[in-house]
C-alpha cells in the first residue's frame, strides 16, 4: 500500500509544483513554445473536463468531491486487487485530488500543456495521470479477465 500512496502523492506534488511554476511565469505567455507542436502556457478551467459546466464552481466541486470519495472508498477494499491496478487507482486519485485543490483554492484548474499539432483541450499532469490511470486500469482488468477465462478453459 505504501507504493500506491507514494504514486498518488508523487502525482499530486509534481502537478501542483508545475502549476505553481506556470502561474509564476504567467506574464511570459507562452512559457515555452515549439511552433505548431506544443505550448506550455497558463489557462484556467473553472468547469469540468473540456470546460463542461463552466461557471458552476460549487456544482463542479461537489461532483468531483463525490467521485473522489467513491474512489477513496473503493480503494479501501483493494486487498485482493493486483498491485498494478492499485497503482492505477492511486494515479487517478492523485490527479483528481490535485485538480480538486485547484478548484477549491484557485477557483479553477490550472492547465499548462497546450498541444498545437491537432485541436485538443489544454491539460495538465493531473489530467494525464487520471486518463492513463483509467486506461491502464481497464486494460489490466480486461487482461486479467482474459487470463482467468483461459485458465478455466484449460
Amino acid at each position: 500500500m505504501v507504493t500506491e500512496i507514494l504514486s498518488m502523492m508523487t502525482v499530486l506534488i509534481i502537478d501542483q509544483f508545475m502549476k505553481q511554476i506556470a502561474v509564476g511565469f504567467y506574464n511570459m505567455m507562452p512559457i515555452l513554445k515549439i511552433p505548431g507542436i506544443i505550448e506550455f502556457t497558463v489557462l484556467r478551467n473553472d468547469g469540468m473536463a473540456f470546460g463542461l459546466l463552466r461557471g458552476h464552481r460549487f456544482l463542479v466541486i461537489g461532483i468531483v468531491a463525490v467521485v473522489l470519495i467513491a474512489v477513496f472508498y473503493i480503494s479501501k477494499s483493494m486487498h485482493n486487487v493486483p498491485k498494478r491496478q492499485q497503482i492505477c487507482i492511486f494515479m487517478i486519485i492523485g490527479g483528481g485530488v490535485s485538480n480538486l485543490l485547484d478548484r477549491i483554492f484557485r477557483g479553477g484548474v490550472i492547465d499548462y500543456i497546450n498541444v498545437k499539432f491537432f485541436k485538443f483541450a489544454a491539460f495538465n499532469l493531473a489530467d494525464v495521470c487520471v486518463c492513463l490511470g483509467c486506461f491502464f486500469l481497464i486494460f489490466f482488468m480486461l487482461l486479467g479477465n482474459r487470463k482467468e477465462r483461459k485458465n478455466k478453459a484449460d
